[in-house]
């Protein structure tokens, strides 16, 4: 949803934080619920990490 308004140069957060406020109040009061985009990531398959990097003073003779 978008919202477009004409406010004073000064107090633009409040009034914002105050506009939302009393929407997501109304929308409570109503019953309607708004939806989020939070993902709960369930069963995540383990992960195997290689290094294709050699080290060097591995691979160095003594």
């Amino acid at each position: 949803m978008t919202v477009r308004f004409v406010v004073r140069e000064h107090g633009i957060r409040d009034l914002k934080d105050a506009v939302s406020r009393d929407i997501l109040k109304a929308f409570d009061m109503a019953g309607i619920r708004i939806a989020t985009t939070t993902y709960n990531v369930v069963g995540f398959p383990p992960l195997q990490i290689e290094n294709s990097f050699s080290n060097p003073k591995e691979n160095s003779q003594h």
